[in-house]
């Protein structure tokens, strides 16, 4: 008898885990239930990929830029204070950088200016961290056919509305993993276990210590893991999950940093089911790349994981969708540096 109740409990907690943040609370769906998602347009998109396998060194990608014709990324979470430029045509890592005076606790996004890379180390499973930080790396530093070490300047900050720190895992509203340079300004986008909305905190791109106010939210229902501007800023882009289920948002249509005033579309990508979806870029105004890492399944005995989907990079043609985002706007290409 004993041993039958020890199998069961096993199979109880092993069915909770589909990977390390690739989860949702019933708790969390409940704070959720009378919250109303509000959308114009709802479209099931199958992409394709542009990289089927990142090599093994970025297997936990966690964020996106389009640099120098290069895609710029990073493993997060514990791993290497590190950024890698990667070839968008074949995948091979063709640069990389060490951070010197930095420590990766949680990178999750990254973003660019047309003078710095910004690197958000603000995870925050567990809701108790008073170490958020932004790395802001000088592009002229860099090379993108070189590997090397960088220095950062840092740009610390706190949630000017926190005040509980108690460890609360995947139960708290300030996580984040989306960032994005807007005016002058970083925003970055929360990822909220409690009610799966969004909030948009503003921070300054000087090195400094702030304490960033929340200057819009939206009801997202998911969790947001990354964020981009299209390079005519006509376009927010966010990426996430609900429930295992990738979808991504796009905003336009907006006046200033109101980007949820104006026409939104959310995208469901049921084919990539279970792709832990982490980074986001525009390559032009009307394509979109994005990755998920190393995304992870429970098998059929409950007790062991098996890889659904290597680390790799999807593609997304938004002119596809011309006529019903904005067909005005999207008949402007114009591309990256």
């Amino acid at each position: 008898m004993k041993i039958f109740i020890y199998i069961i409990l096993i199979i109880l907690c092993s069915s909770k885990i589909a990977s390390s943040n690739f989860k949702l609370d019933n708790k969390n769906k409940k704070n959720n239930k009378h919250d109303k998602i509000i959308t114009d347009t709802i479209i099931n998109y199958n992409p394709n990929s542009i990289l089927s396998e990142l090599p093994d060194e970025i297997d936990e990608n966690s964020g996106l830029i389009y640099y120098n014709k290069l895609l710029w990324t990073f493993n997060d979470s514990g791993g290497e204070p590190k950024i890698y430029a990667v070839d968008p045509s074949s995948g091979e890592i063709k640069s990389s950088y060490i951070v010197t005076n930095s420590t990766n606790v949680d990178w999750e996004a990254i973003a660019q200016d047309p003078s710095y890379i910004y690197i958000g180390d603000f995870g925050n499973n567990f809701g108790n961290r008073k170490d958020l930080k932004i790395y802001r790396i000088a592009k002229s530093d860099i090379s993108a056919s070189f590997n090397g070490k960088v220095s950062a300047d840092i740009i610390e900050f706190s949630y000017i509305d926190q005040e509980n720190f108690t460890i609360d895992n995947r139960n708290t509203k300030y996580d984040c993993e989306a960032m994005v340079y807007f005016n002058e300004k970083i925003l970055i986008f929360t990822k909220d276990w409690k009610t799966r909305k969004t909030c948009i905190y503003s921070i300054p791109v000087e090195p400094g210590n702030y304490q960033a106010e929340c200057v819009d939210s939206y009801n997202v229902d998911g969790l947001i893991t990354g964020a981009d501007m299209s390079p005519d800023r006509q376009y927010l882009a966010l990426v996430g999950y609900k429930d295992y289920s990738p979808f991504i948002w796009i905003f336009t249509d907006f006046k200033n940093d109101k980007f949820f005033n104006g026409k939104k579309i959310r995208f469901e990508l049921p084919s990539i089911y279970l792709a832990q979806t982490e980074g986001i870029v525009f390559i032009t105004n009307d394509t979109l790349y994005f990755s998920c890492e190393k995304s992870f399944s429970i098998n059929s005995d409950y007790l062991l994981r098996d890889v659904v989907f290597p680390p790799q990079v999807f593609i997304m043609p938004l002119n596809k969708w011309e006529n019903i985002i904005n067909p005005s706007i999207l008949n402007i290409k114009s591309k990256l540096n």
